[in-house]
């Protein structure tokens, strides 16, 4: 017989609900060592963010025309750019304007995309239908043509693209969110606590919002290193980062008409984009195994 008691409490005997079910988790996470690869990376790759400023050998942004393309070597260990600006510097400044764009737009999709969803799959009918089909037309275009073209309308910047890669990511967390409570609202501690009297936005936030916790952490983290690549691709059109900020899309974009003469231009950028989206998807992958209920018994 289906219990009443919430599917969070007795996650592991001898432990608190939250504490059996991290402990479990973060355990499975440990075996996996591309996922630990992962996050080895991505830790080191934030921690040269946050320390950019100590770090960095050079300015970004300071322009030595008389170091203009200088290939890789001291003291410019990864080179310089047309402008004879150390990319190395470019580099360590650029993590810090990429992370942040992924992490606010996942941030964005994250935050409307949980509330969408739990509405239209707790309160269906017309409600569900509306925001499906909404959802329906969004997904009817590639999430960077979407993203391209709420970015041209708002104008090129670094925040009007972390708003355009954030309303593009919507409909993948309301379509989750959605088939989650779907699920979750029909099981018996739903009912019991609508016969105690609860309402429903105390169901939604108390019995409905916890287990669609675990699916919406896993789905964020596969989404930053997505937000991340879109991000550099509209800065790379240059609808994103304008100059001279340091970001790894533009530095492609102002690097392409110098293949030949400073290949570094634009290697260098592409394989911090490579590291960051890779290390982000192993982590994502791995959260995804660690996190699988199937696997927790």
């Amino acid at each position: 017989m289906e219990s009443l008691v919430h599917p969070a409490v007795g996650a592991e005997e001898g432990k608190g609900p939250s504490e059996g079910v991290l402990s479990g988790t973060f355990r499975r996470l440990r075996r996996n060592r591309a996922a630990m690869g992962g996050l080895i990376l991505l830790v080191l790759l934030v921690t040269m963010a946050i320390a950019a400023p100590a770090l960095a050998p050079y300015d970004p942004i300071k322009v030595a025309p008389s170091e203009s393309i200088k290939s890789p070597r001291a003291p410019h260990w990864l080179g310089t750019d047309q402008f004879g600006r150390d990319i190395l510097s470019r580099i360590l400044f650029g993590a810090r304007v990429s992370l942040r764009t992924g992490l606010i737009s996942v941030g964005i999709a994250a935050s409307i995309g949980v509330v969408v969803g739990l509405f239209a799959g707790f309160y269906g009918g017309w409600v569900d239908i509306a925001i499906s089909r909404a959802v329906d037309m969004m997904l009817a275009f590639p999430g960077i043509l979407l993203a391209l073209c709420i970015s041209a309308a708002l104008g090129p910047g670094i925040n009007q693209v972390m708003i355009a890669v954030g309303i593009a990511g919507i409909p993948t967390f309301v379509r989750m969110v959605r088939a989650s409570v779907l699920s979750a609202r029909e099981n018996l501690y739903v009912d019991a606590a609508r016969a105690l009297g609860a309402s429903n936005l105390r169901i939604i936030g108390l019995h409905i919002l916890p287990n669609v916790v675990a699916p919406v952490i896993v789905l964020a983290t596969l989404s930053l290193g997505w937000s991340m690549l879109n991000a550099a691709a509209l800065s790379f059109l240059g609808l994103g980062a304008q100059p001279p900020m340091a970001e790894w899309g533009a530095m492609l974009s102002t690097g392409r008409e110098y293949l030949r003469a400073g290949w570094w231009i634009t290697t260098f950028p592409g394989i911090a984009i490579m590291l960051a989206v890779c290390s982000i998807n192993l982590l994502g992958d791995g959260l995804r195994d660690a996190m699988d209920p199937r696997l927790r018994r």
